[in-house]
């Protein structure tokens, strides 16, 4: 439509256009918004599983007995906001990994097997993350 062509219609047609498509627009941007929410909306969020780092016998051995053992690692990026080290129980599967912190020198033991005692930080597991462990002692395993 040539600009000298909007001259001939009424001016309630091209407010009615107008209308329409910023109502289209609208409702797309609805639709995407709607479209990613639902997208970040998982099992995890609802609480029906348990969260992917988080080992129950992991954490069922440091609640019962306070000590655990397993490959050292420094925690890189991370979805919870918490921790420094992960202690990786069992090589085969990542749901076995267990977050650290401690006032001791961890960075000293990265990429070795220890045995870390401590104490479950209470008011842990948040932000979806796993367990928080206060590590007291780490001695290298042999």
């Amino acid at each position: 439509m040539k600009p000298e062509d909007v001259a001939d219609i009424p001016e309630n047609i091209l407010i009615n256009k107008n209308k329409l498509a910023m109502k289209a627009s609208f409702t797309s941007l609805l639709c995407v918004a709607v479209l990613l929410f639902g997208q970040s909306c998982t099992k995890e969020d609802a609480g029906s599983d348990p969260t992917p780092m988080e080992s129950k016998t992991g954490n069922e051995r440091l609640a019962d007995t306070g000590t655990a053992s397993g490959k050292l690692f420094k925690l890189q990026v991370t979805s919870f906001m918490y921790g420094t080290h992960g202690l990786q129980i069992s090589p085969t599967s990542t749901d076995s990994i267990i977050v650290l912190k401690s006032s001791l020198n961890l960075d000293a033991f990265i990429d070795k097997n220890v045995t870390v005692s401590g104490n479950m930080v209470e008011g842990y597991p948040i932000e979806g993350g796993p367990a928080l462990f206060n590590v007291t002692t780490v001695e290298e395993s042999k």
